[in-house]
């Protein structure tokens, strides 16, 4: 199992060393090429690809079991330039919750298998884009990663991030687990209590807010 921290040079400006470690790592879709002729014909630069995509939203918490029905995730895809090129909130068909010995990692004090689809058939994923969540994903909330800290403190949009919790995320299986953001329920938002250390979580709604997002 490997723990990364997403990083995203274009928003946040991390290390050198972890950008490389995603390049060598991941491919990246690059916008497409276009003869002169076809530039011509179509009368206007060919768009953006998509290069990255984010996760925000929220999941309401019941005895640490995800309730679907009122939980809800927002997929973002992202250009090279960081211009939302689609945007849709997911519905969560199934959301099981994985016991403490299957945590690939230490630092979780939750951990969700989820099957996450696209709320709606007209959205631009299902004309335009390929949905880039993966069947299942493993979402989880644990301890707060030292450089999501430094990231999210730099965010003045955050405000006061000392009650919060980090929020996991595994795209194939468990054997690569990213920490891309944070996590905490609203009085956690507000600094009114502080992060959570052990399980059972808190019941309610806990959302979350990306720092970094996903290479394709």
């Amino acid at each position: 199992m490997r723990l990364w921290a997403l990083c995203c040079v274009v928003t946040l400006g991390c290390a050198s060393q972890k950008s490389s470690m995603l390049d060598s790592g991941t491919s990246r879709a690059a916008p497409s090429e276009a003869s002169d002729a076809d530039i011509e014909d179509d009368g206007a630069q060919a768009e953006e690809a998509p290069a990255t995509w984010e996760l925000a939203g929220q999941i309401v918490l019941d005895s640490d079991v995800v309730v679907e029905d009122s939980s809800a995730l927002s997929v973002r895809l992202l250009s090279e330039s960081r211009e939302v090129l689609c945007e849709a909130t997911t519905v969560i068909e199934t959301a099981t919750a994985m016991d403490a010995t299957q945590y690939p990692d230490d630092s979780l004090l939750g951990w969700w298998r989820l099957f996450v689809q696209p709320s709606s058939t007209d959205s631009c994923f299902s004309s335009t884009y390929t949905f880039p969540v993966p069947l299942p994903m493993l979402l989880g909330i644990g301890a707060m990663h030292p450089e999501i800290l430094a990231a999210a403190g730099s965010d003045e949009s955050l405000g006061d991030i000392s009650g919060l919790n980090g929020v996991y995320a595994s795209m194939d299986g468990g054997d690569t687990v990213w920490v891309f953001g944070v996590i905490g329920t609203e009085p956690a938002y507000e600094g009114t209590t502080e992060p959570e250390e052990s399980a059972p979580l808190s019941d309610g709604k806990w959302l979350i807010e990306p720092v970094y997002s996903f290479p394709l």
